[in-house]
């Protein structure tokens, strides 16, 4: 079987997987994390770094590796399956391919799904490295909800000065 069909495959069996297990609430479900005390003064203190209204929080949910990278690799289908022709097409073989598809869903911390208004952390981080990230995403949902304006960098920066200020 090809790379691009095997890809489609995982692709598809993961969103099987996820939505016949235990159903599609399952998926979004869970460790909600939205009431927290400590997540709600993050995002104000983004906020407050963006100088923006803050508005409705969106719901926080800490996921397995397997659910974080499933769910990644559900929302960037279309980006992973042109990463596959294009290195297709340079010549890349299919085992290095997929080593370099399983790595790079490896290094996916967190998400944020704008459609659901929903932000999901991988749980087996460190608690700073989940707060951390979770400031991160907040800055995407402040990116969302003001139309870009905030520059493209800024999620990063704000990652690491929370570290900086709140986690040392």
């Amino acid at each position: 079987m090809s790379i691009r069909k095997s890809a489609l495959s995982i692709i598809a069996g993961v969103t099987m997987g996820l939505l016949m297990g235990a159903g599609a609430i399952y998926i979004l479900g869970g460790e909600i994390d939205f009431n927290k005390p400590e997540d709600k003064r993050i995002f104000l203190w983004v906020s407050s770094r963006l100088n923006v209204d803050p508005g409705e929080m969106p719901e926080v949910h800490y996921k397995s590796d397997k659910e974080i990278e499933g769910m990644f690799a559900l929302s960037q289908a279309n980006m992973l399956l042109k990463f596959i022709d294009d290195s297709k097409k340079r010549g890349i073989g299919d085992k290095e391919i997929k080593a370099e598809i399983l790595t790079f869903l490896k290094a996916v911390m967190g998400m944020y799904l704008p459609e659901d208004g929903i932000i999901l952390i991988r749980k087996s981080m460190s608690r700073c490295e989940q707060k951390s990230t979770l400031a991160h995403e907040f800055v995407h949902h402040f990116q969302v909800k003001y139309g870009w304006k905030i520059e493209e960098h800024t999620p990063q920066i704000i990652k690491e000065t929370y570290r900086r200020e709140m986690c040392e």
